[in-house]
């Protein structure tokens, strides 16, 4: 036989507060809650578990590493976000923050598996060459290459690759990791957009190590710096810098990012991530941001 509900408003709190539920509001409001009360203890648990993840955290572990991506993929002239691009270039670069400059590289070319011919439009915007992917190892051995040169760094990335375990959101989304380091690209599109799309185009599932909080650096420095966002070569311009090497350069992309982090650790920014990602199509931001507020030393 069920537990009877109870009626007076009294009751209800006393019997909210007994179950360590929120016993304020009105009659319905009240009622409502007890009858759901399964539910609403489940999701405070799940609560509970993110708490572990949130900023205002004391254990949380300031970001030490930043692990640069800015992969290159398959493309046709005006296709869109939808369209099925694979990666053919993936570059990591491991950035100190504390010594302030990129400390090690990873860098590789890959063979796509659906469209191995590279589209015209692709070879010009990223000057990848044919023969170059040709000879270029699939995505799962690239993948196990990156995963090996990260776990050369396991004595410095704490947790490492390896231990890292992501909870499954439910309704609230954790505000940062208890992890020293976190992927960081311009945009979310690398992450949360092409390595998304890579994993479900391989059948393979996105290793915990991978998914989860990264550093969107083109929202970040907009945010920042209270300017609109803009692309890599844009905010180089803050200081005056031109881009070097070429645009839609994997890995030279990822060095010019290098050289804006940099410059923004030069003048007192402290990272932290500011965007999450699971799983193709499930992405979003971190909630309640916080910045603190900038001073240029060219306002100063």
């Amino acid at each position: 036989m069920s537990k009877k509900s109870p009626s007076a408003i009294e009751e209800l709190r006393v019997a909210l507060e007994e179950l360590g539920l929120n016993s304020s509001g009105s009659k319905d409001k009240l009622r409502r809650r007890y009858k759901f009360r399964e539910q609403r203890l489940e999701e405070k648990k799940k609560q509970q578990q993110w708490n572990l993840y949130s900023l205002d955290n004391q254990a949380k572990i300031p970001l030490r590493y930043l692990l640069i991506v800015d992969v290159e993929a398959t493309c046709e002239e005006g296709c869109g976000f939808t369209f099925d691009n694979e990666i053919i270039e993936f570059p990591c670069l491991l950035y100190d923050l504390e010594k302030n400059e990129v400390i090690d590289e990873f860098h590789s070319y890959v063979r796509p598996n659906m469209n191995p011919t590279l589209s015209d439009y692709c070879i010009s915007l990223t000057g990848i060459q044919q023969s170059v992917i040709d000879q270029a190892p699939p995505f799962l051995q690239v993948l196990e290459n990156l995963t090996e040169f990260l776990r050369q760094h396991r004595a410095i990335l704490q947790p490492p690759i390896d231990e890292i375990k992501i909870l499954e959101p439910s309704r609230a989304i954790p505000r940062s990791q208890l992890k020293n380091w976190a992927w960081t690209c311009d945009g979310p599109w690398d992450m949360a957009s092409f390595i998304a799309k890579q994993f479900k185009f391989s059948n393979t599932q996105i290793p915990d190590w991978i998914k989860g909080h990264f550093v969107d650096l083109r929202a970040y420095f907009s945010d920042v710096y209270h300017v609109p966002r803009i692309n890599i070569e844009g905010m180089l311009q803050r200081w005056n810098l031109r881009f070097e090497g070429n645009q839609h350069s994997g890995i030279d992309d990822s060095r010019n990012i290098a050289r804006i982090i940099n410059r923004m650790s030069m003048e007192g920014i402290t990272f932290e991530c500011n965007r999450w990602w699971l799983k193709y199509e499930n992405n979003g931001w971190i909630p309640n941001r916080k910045y603190p507020p900038f001073l240029s030393k060219r306002q100063k």
